[in-house]
């Protein structure tokens, strides 16, 4: 952490005894003991715009905003500016969060990485988990399967909440892998689950009643078993997802999937077809400025040479991926979602797979980052120039 950000921070806020309603807008928390943490500087927004950098960047994945505040407040009373204020922040411990989860089912019980998904019906894994626990969530809870959810946090609360964030990263994880299933829907809201259904109705008063299609219920034992285990890109790709990435190459391999799992699930294709498209993105491309056409040239060019078996299938590839981006700006800059086809879609997602597959190969295991990707692929286009 920058010590100078925290410093102009500090410049910016003091205790006071009392607030004021016409200065609520000052107003950060109110500590009965203390007093209120207030904004002193003339600009307001700015000194937010300063916290907000300062918790987000370092400590919201640790403590709730509340708590940064009480901190805060602690380090001004005290004055010591021999102690930095990350002296003040509790250790990290690793917490459990559990919470229902739907769309699948277990024998018993399956790992994946972090995560681990139990069957309450079997009485001797519901005695195990509830022991030393409250039992009220485990007993009173109307679904059979739960998901555990290892995360490091230094209070409980913050670990809820960042613990919500992770396992929708596990969900994408799921709709990745069993992508070539239909129906799949995966949740930990039981209401996103349900089917639904509607009447219709015409001028006549006819009407027609429907439902959706039963969703698919995804044996993980199953895919777990007879697919991640047995196939090591699918074994890789789970302790990618399911663990702590090691280098940027597997972070952005994580970040790839995860906004496959977004389109997937997402009901809008044009904003499904986008998410997919920012997927390859994230894996080929180290700019994070707009796509212009010498980016696009990049990714497309990339991404043939990488899954391509010969000139001519590299060359279907690029062009293909150059339509498809046609298309994209379409629909980002003037809005025609008429441009967007599940066509598409699918070809992109697969795109994005075999990509992913091929950066877990023997070929590219000494590649950290994505530099070293496009700076590899340079060396194997124009190597193949010069044969």
């Amino acid at each position: 952490m920058n010590k100078g950000k925290i410093e102009e921070l500090l410049k910016e806020l003091e205790i006071r005894r009392q607030s004021y309603d016409n200065e609520k807008a000052r107003e950060l928390y109110w500590s009965s003991d203390e007093g209120v943490l207030y904004i002193n500087s003339e600009d307001i927004n700015k000194t937010k715009a300063l916290l907000y950098s300062i918790y987000y960047e370092k400590y919201a994945t640790k403590i709730t905003a509340k708590t940064f505040y009480k901190i805060i407040i602690d380090y001004i009373i005290e004055k010591n500016k021999n102690k930095k204020i990350e002296d003040c922040i509790p250790k990290e411990v690793e917490f459990k969060v559990y919470k229902e989860f739907y769309g699948i089912k277990v024998d018993k019980k399956v790992e994946f990485g972090d995560f681990v998904i139990y069957n309450l019906k079997d009485n001797e894994i519901k005695k195990n988990l509830i022991e030393g626990k409250d039992n009220s969530y485990f007993l009173e809870g109307q679904n059979s399967y739960i998901l555990e959810t290892k995360i490091l946090s230094c209070e409980g609360e913050a670990a809820l909440i960042n613990a919500d964030k992770k396992n929708e990263n596990f969900i994408n994880f799921l709709y990745f892998i069993t992508k070539n299933i239909p129906n799949c829907w995966f949740s930990s809201k039981k209401d996103l689950i349900e089917y639904s259904g509607g009447i219709a109705y015409s001028e006549k008063n006819w009407c027609e009643k429907f439902t959706d299609k039963p969703k698919t219920i995804i044996d993980l034992d199953k895919i777990y078993c007879e697919y991640i285990k047995k196939q090591p890109t699918l074994s890789k790709i789970c302790e990618i997802c399911t663990l702590k990435p090691k280098n940027k190459l597997e972070e952005a391999i994580k970040m790839a999937i995860n906004w496959c799992g977004e389109s997937i699930k997402e009901i809008n294709l044009a904003s499904s077809l986008l998410k997919v498209v920012i997927a390859l993105e994230v894996l080929l491309s180290y700019n994070e400025g707009p796509i212009n056409p010498s980016i696009l040239s990049q990714i497309s060019e990339a991404t043939a040479l990488i899954i391509g078996s010969d000139c001519q299938e590299r060359l279907d590839i690029e062009k293909n991926l150059k339509r498809i981006y046609s298309n994209r700006s379409a629909i980002t800059h003037s809005g025609n979602e008429s441009k967007a086809s599940i066509l598409d879609r699918n070809y992109m997602l697969e795109v994005v797979a075999q990509v992913i597959g091929a950066l877990l190969t023997e070929e590219y295991s000494k590649c950290t980052n994505k530099e070293e990707v496009i700076d590899k692929l340079k060396k194997k286009k124009y190597s193949s120039c010069c044969n």
